[in-house]
């Protein structure tokens, strides 16, 4: 993935890396929205890549890694104030809720929807993603119920089709 020159746009490889050194850079660059705990053996290779682009008031980013858990706090969303929804495409892997209250996780091609209003915590695989960062001022007014996304999947098409 490429952008334009025009647009803003950052990277974070940690190919190279070794495994404590890629896991604190990879958390560093989520921490903006999430804190992470990636699922491995300290002697497991760890890999994540990250290419993002801002389209205007969107972040649009690309997004490939190892398997981890991901999480917002009460106190996290209190103290970052974002008020984004973020629409993630995945196209490897899965995601899905940790909190025991459903078995339901993604699968390649299907929509993972965050509310960084709301608390978080999910668990993933290795996974590819594509990630869309929209204000809730520009979706809300789309959707019937826009409080109502948290933590939900919209089904897509397998992507063999």
């Amino acid at each position: 993935m490429s952008a334009p020159a025009s647009l803003p746009s950052s990277v974070l490889d940690t190919s190279g890396l070794p495994t404590k050194a890629a896991i604190s850079a990879w958390q560093e660059s989520v921490s903006v929205m999430f804190d992470v705990r990636p699922r491995q053996t300290s002697d497991d290779a760890f890999h994540a890549r990250v290419e993002a682009f801002m389209v205007g008031q969107l972040a649009l980013g690309a997004c490939s890694s190892n398997a981890q858990s991901f999480d917002r706090s009460r106190r996290r969303i209190e103290r970052d104030d974002l008020d984004h929804i973020v629409l993630q495409f995945y196209m490897r892997g899965s995601c899905g809720r940790r909190d025991g209250s459903a078995d339901e996780k993604t699968n390649p091609g299907d929509l993972w929807i965050s509310d960084l209003a709301m608390p978080l915590a999910t668990g993933v695989t290795d996974f590819d993603n594509v990630n869309l960062v929209v204000p809730r001022r520009l979706l809300a007014p789309q959707l019937k119920m826009p409080e109502g996304h948290h933590m939900s999947i919209l089904p897509g098409v397998p992507l063999w089709m």
